[in-house]
């Protein structure tokens, strides 16, 4: 061996010795001499990470406001959506023959619910947050009406804008039971 060589060598085993990651098994090397490195090093790193890994049986799970607000506006946003599905000439529904069950708000509910799964939001608490959201804005979307007709009418057909207008009230909720065709 050369000089560098068993200066390298002497490097490598004042680190192993030293312990760490990758270094948790016993190193042999002449004939009668071995080195048993401390015990834990690279496993109590291992444990440590392993408990705090998603899947772990001992990770604490705690849900996050963020996920109940997301949740909340996933389902606020389904119901426009789920309306300009439904009622934007664009879309070509009004060529079926049946209406779809629920009308707009068993399509936004659907939307929000298989959005939120698609998206990570699998909680029971997060799938009733975007219901919840899709109904408050089932009762409240004809406020917005009120608010922004210009703006509505845009997106939305102008004579269901002119008809929310004029049987709703600005300030009130409506009741869900209007939008339920069954």
């Amino acid at each position: 061996m050369t000089q560098d060589q068993k200066a390298a060598f002497a490097a490598r085993m004042e680190r192993i010795q030293k312990g760490g990651v990758n270094t948790n098994r016993t190193i042999f090397f002449g004939m009668d001499e071995a080195v048993s490195l401390p015990k834990g090093g690279a496993k109590q790193a291992v444990s440590k990470r392993i408990a705090k890994s998603p899947w772990s049986k001992t990770a604490k799970r705690r849900g996050s406001a963020k996920e109940l607000v997301l949740a909340l506006t996933l389902g606020a946003l389904a119901f426009p959506v789920a309306l300009l599905l439904l009622l934007h000439p664009f879309a070509g529904l009004e060529a079926l023959s049946a209406p779809l069950p629920g009308g707009p708000i068993g399509a936004g509910l659907a939307l929000a619910l298989v959005t939120a799964v698609i998206l990570g939001l699998r909680r029971p608490v997060a799938l009733v947050a975007a219901a919840c959201g899709t109904l408050a804005m089932a009762a409240g979307f004809h406020n917005l009406v009120h608010a922004a007709p210009d703006l509505v009418a845009q997106v939305l057909p102008q004579d269901w804008v002119n008809t929310t207008l004029a049987q709703t009230k600005m300030g009130t909720l409506r009741p869900l039971t209007e939008f339920l065709t069954l």
